[in-house]
């Protein structure tokens, strides 16, 4: 499916390219590396180019079910990504399209000034509903994203086309048979989800959101975890609505606790809540401490 054409950035006028599973279109005129699958090339730095160890088991935050279905991905999950094959796997370029959205009167635009970033392929996610990391706002190192030290893009499975290059990349790599990626009871994880790895402490990815509705979120994410991780999530809001630094238990595959804490995947949730009002904001995740793997967080209105 083609995206829709980026739109001016216009509170009167915003008619974003409306998703409940991935973002929406919208312009940004005036706007203001974790550890990989391992599928092709060698691992670049980071703890996942060892072996994890054994994690520590303490108590779990929120729900351990694993990454999102595969209706939540806006990707087909039924191929094999990252076998080394020639199969394809997912269709990096596919973007969900349903339609205009217009926001409440009264909505904010809270880009901050000078901000450059403007939204992946003019797409920007929507609250509520879910922000997959891979979608961070395009701009490059210190716009889109910080990674300390040099990026890894090159952990990518053989005859798949790479879903963003160059300059443009933080460090992304798809969940596999190979490691193998699985939920925290040892089952298969969404082989062919596109993740941002090799994430490492002082690491931060922006987002161009919409809020459709004004309201106080829960906020969740998919992760895949090493011990002590500590995270933050913030909104360019006035004033700044954030969920303050947050730590994140290591994920633990149940069924096989020596398992590569990376390549564990569990949703984490309540990690905090946020009170946003309708409107355009730039959203920043940053990992405060320790190493990890993201696919998703998501945004529940309460």
């Amino acid at each position: 499916m083609k995206s829709r054409a980026i739109l001016p950035m216009s509170l009167a006028l915003l008619g974003c390219a409306s998703s409940s599973n991935e973002p929406q279109t919208v312009g940004n005129s005036d706007a203001s590396s974790g550890q990989g699958s391992g599928s092709t090339s060698g691992q670049g730095s980071g703890p996942s180019s060892g072996g994890s160890g054994t994690p520590s088991s303490g108590a779990e935050a929120g729900s351990s079910s694993g990454a999102p279905g595969a209706d939540a991905s806006g990707f087909a999950s039924d191929a094999a990504a990252g076998t080394n094959s020639n199969d394809a796997g997912p269709d990096a370029s596919a973007q969900v399209d349903s339609g205009p959205v217009t926001l409440p009167d009264g909505s904010v635009n809270a880009i901050p000034a000078g901000y450059t970033g403007t939204p992946f392929k003019g797409v920007m996610a929507q609250i509520p509903g879910t922000v997959y990391a891979r979608n961070y706002d395009v701009g490059g190192e210190g716009i889109g994203f910080h990674h300390p030290g040099a990026t890894n893009c090159g952990d990518w499975p053989a005859g798949m086309a790479l879903y963003r290059m160059g300059a443009d990349c933080v460090g992304l790599s798809v969940e596999s048979m190979q490691k193998p990626d699985v939920t925290m009871d040892g089952g298969p994880a969404m082989y062919g989800e596109i993740y941002a790895s090799y994430c490492a402490p002082g690491e931060w990815l922006k987002f161009t959101v919409e809020v459709t509705e004004s309201g106080t979120y829960v906020v969740g994410t998919t992760v895949g975890a090493a011990a002590n991780l500590s995270i933050s999530i913030a909104f360019s809001s006035t004033p700044v609505a954030t969920t303050g630094t947050v730590m994140i238990p290591a994920s633990v595959d149940l069924a096989q606790p020596t398992h590569e804490v990376y390549h564990v995947w569990k949703t984490v949730s309540p990690l905090g809540t946020v009170t946003l009002a309708a409107g355009i904001y730039v959203m920043t995740f940053t990992i405060v401490t320790s190493n990890a793997n993201f696919d998703t967080f998501t945004f529940t209105k309460m």
